[in-house]
């Protein structure tokens, strides 16, 4: 399994939605998702890709640190991170998880969010 965006927020392929990603800011420059996808699908294997719903860096999620904090009760920041977090696993289930049969997305950091919203993102590329 692969950590595609962790707590920090940089997402390993280019997000169209979210600014920090290897491809953009750092030395590797490149998508690290696809191609391991990639190779796991020519090796048979199936694919596993951990995101943190957890971010950071994003403006709209409300803990900076552990003990500091953006906000508190704004519920219009609020919406806005948890849109982008969808979006976000949206572009991955298009960029990483297309045409694969048995695939697994674990999501951590699900407290607060609308995991029924994130798992029906989910399903949606899911095969028939």
């Amino acid at each position: 399994m692969l950590t595609a965006k962790h707590h920090d927020g940089v997402a390993l392929w280019d997000s169209k939605v979210g600014p920090l990603t290897t491809v953009r800011n750092t030395p590797a420059g490149r998508d690290l998702v696809g191609p391991f996808c990639q190779a796991l699908r020519q090796k048979n294997l199936k694919v596993g890709l951990y995101y943190s719903l957890i971010d950071w860096s994003h403006q709209n999620y409300p803990n900076f640190l552990r003990d500091q904090k953006r906000y508190e009760n704004d519920e219009a920041r609020w919406q806005q991170f948890s849109r982008f977090n969808h979006a976000q696993i949206q572009e991955l289930s298009r960029e990483g998880l297309e045409g694969i049969s048995s695939a697994v997305l674990s999501l951590a950091g699900m407290e607060g969010l609308d995991a029924h919203a994130a798992a029906v993102t989910i399903r949606l590329k899911e095969p028939a």
